[in-house]
């Protein structure tokens, strides 16, 4: 089947497009304007009209970042890459890493938890009050951020296959309960050990959280979020307490 869908910028200026596709595909569309990238994802039954909205995403290094809203959040719809902070110091190269120029285009930098929160203090606020690596209007989401986030996509069993990227283009198999429904394009950046190996790229995506210290076990340790790629895994997620030493990809959410 075939539908008319129209895309309507801030200028009220249409475009139309048709496009082939099945009944229950989930359609993700992109959105330009003014140096914005608005995603969106949907799955129409008839013709539609889509509002857009945009917000803006810019690190000190000029990279424009792909957003989505997610229930009332706005968040990042790719992995960071930026060399710098928001102030235009750089990230120290002890810090941030990638293993090849291919992979950081593909799945952004691996950073870790010192450089996210560039000298903020751990917290686990709604929202988080740690600016950190972020470009500048946007925040290191807290734990509860992540689980507001959750929550919105219909919880703990439906939040991994909501959030990945669909299919094998980045993912090794299997990956069969990704939709991207969210429009958040999770891609398996792996990780980052601390002895200056690489490990899980294609198989996990690993992000920080701005919560460290949680129980008060372990100030050396923070919080984060791991989606799989293997059964039964594919769809869900793992609540990780990992050294802070460790390279991790990072989403960032709007202030």
């Amino acid at each position: 089947t075939s539908t008319q869908q129209i895309l309507q910028n801030q200028n009220k200026n249409a475009l139309n497009a048709t496009l082939l596709y099945s009944l229950g595909d989930i359609i993700e569309y992109t959105a330009f304007y003014d140096n914005k990238k608005t995603i969106i994802s949907d799955s129409p039954v008839a013709d539609k009209s889509y509002v857009i909205e945009f917000q803006s995403c810019i690190d000190f290094n000029n990279n424009i970042y792909k957003v989505t809203k997610v229930g009332t959040q706005w968040w990042m719809a790719e992995n960071l890459k930026s060399d710098n902070y928001s102030n235009g110091s750089n990230i120290s190269g002890k810090y941030k890493y990638a293993n090849s120029t291919e992979n950081e285009t593909i799945y952004g930098k691996l950073y870790t938890w010192a450089a996210t929160m560039n000298g903020d203090a751990g917290n686990n606020d709604l929202p988080s009050t740690a600016h950190g690596i972020c470009p500048q209007g946007w925040h290191v989401p807290s734990e509860i951020e992540w689980d507001t986030m959750r929550d919105f996509l219909g919880g703990w069993q439906q939040m991994g296959g909501k959030l990945k990227e669909a299919g094998l283009a980045h993912w090794v198999a299997p990956n069969t309960d990704a939709t991207n429904a969210s429009a958040m394009n999770v891609r398996p950046g792996g990780l980052r050990w601390d002895d200056g190996t690489y490990q899980y790229i294609g198989e996990k995506a690993l992000f920080w959280t701005a919560t460290d210290d949680l129980f008060n076990v372990d100030i050396n340790n923070a919080s984060g979020y791991t989606f799989f790629s293997a059964t039964p895994a594919a769809s869900y997620y793992l609540y990780t307490w990992d050294l802070k030493v460790l390279g991790k990809s990072v989403r960032c959410v709007m202030d």
